[in-house]
């Protein structure tokens, strides 16, 4: 909750088309008032909810819990967006994707790592984003480290990509000073 409310914070003080992607646990997920709390943090914070991606891991949505569903539901009526976090490692399903509804798949950064010496992960990459796109939902490519990377999952049809080529972590006071070349 502090590490939501310090983000918020700061995300508000940003131009306004920046947005701020927050992890979140699966223990914060099954609490009963999450979508009240994150709803009371974008009221103090005056953060405009279409700034605020929740992210979280396939992990979160095992247990199928009414409570977790409740609040994903209630998370994305505020405006607030939802990703899938390094879908496609541990526990992936395609059930998944059916059972909730996300608006951004972040395919994980071993894949993309990999994808440029191994067949096989090229082939996970191509084959998650040609999943998303025929569901009409965006996907990221996390991890890009090298123009080889970014080049590939370009050609893939990647429409996002994050990672240390594109910008290192920097304070939030310094996101003021990045120009519009901002990667989301």
């Amino acid at each position: 909750e502090w590490a939501l409310l310090q983000s918020c914070e700061e995300a508000a003080m940003w131009r306004d088309k920046v947005p701020v992607a927050v992890n979140v646990s699966p223990v914060q997920l099954r609490e009963e008032m999450f979508a009240s709390i994150v709803a009371a943090v974008l009221r103090k914070t005056c953060l405009p909810p279409e700034r605020l991606n929740i992210e979280v891991t396939e992990t979160v949505l095992l247990s199928d819990d009414v409570v977790t569903r409740r609040n994903i539901s209630r998370l994305r009526a505020l405006g607030i967006g939802i990703a899938l976090d390094d879908f496609g490692t541990g526990f992936s399903t395609m059930s998944t994707l059916v059972r909730f509804t996300f608006d951004k798949l972040k395919i994980d950064s071993s894949f993309v790592k990999e994808s440029v010496h191994r067949r096989e992960s090229a082939a996970v990459v191509r084959g998650i984003v040609a999943l998303a796109r025929e569901i009409g939902m965006p996907t990221t490519a996390e991890g890009i480290e090298t123009q080889e990377q970014l080049d590939f999952v370009r050609r893939s049809g990647c429409t996002h990509a994050q990672g240390f080529l594109l910008g290192r972590p920097v304070q939030g006071c310094e996101i003021a000073r990045i120009d519009d070349k901002l990667p989301v």
